[in-house]
């Protein structure tokens, strides 16, 4: 069995980060999500959020497991026995980010294969902090967001 890591903040998950679980299923049978919580960074959403938005996301397909994770990226591959790590990538900035982090995972000691998808045009413009930013100055961000995840970002949102 086929499984592959897409790691990230995910605050919040956004529609291009739901392209690239897709992209991943139709590659691998199993495509573990997991949110990374960095105790030196400071998130919109809490641990608790995210991981709430992504286990509704993901609540009826099976071949999907989201995972709350902390520390290092390598380790949470090497704890669930995983090979391949997923990314997306925009533009050229994030593929040379995606490839330093590569790099970096490997030199730590995994055997990692990254697997790069494209962003489809539609999506370049589409970030978790271009949706925080809209979130937080009252601009329109739905269009950003998974439909199955805007009740529970909304309900979130009414609280901060």
């Amino acid at each position: 069995m086929q499984k592959c890591l897409f790691a990230g903040t995910f605050d919040p998950f956004t529609v291009g980060h739901e392209a690239v679980v897709s992209r991943a299923l139709e590659l691998f049978d199993e495509v573990v999500v997991a949110v990374m919580v960095n105790p030196n960074k400071t998130c919109f959403f809490s641990e608790e959020e995210r991981l709430s938005f992504l286990k509704a996301q993901y609540e009826n397909e099976p071949r999907v497991t989201v995972v709350a994770e902390r520390g290092l990226v390598i380790d949470v591959m090497n704890r669930f026995n995983i090979r391949h790590y997923v990314r997306g990538v925009r533009n050229g900035s994030d593929f040379d980010y995606e490839t330093q982090n590569y790099y970096a995972s490997k030199s730590l000691g995994g055997d990692v294969c990254a697997v790069y998808f494209p962003a489809e045009q539609e999506m370049l413009a589409v970030s978790s902090t271009a949706v925080r930013l809209a979130m937080q100055n009252g601009k329109p961000y739905e269009a950003f967001l998974p439909q199955k995840t805007l009740p529970l970002v909304r309900t979130a949102l009414s609280k901060k």
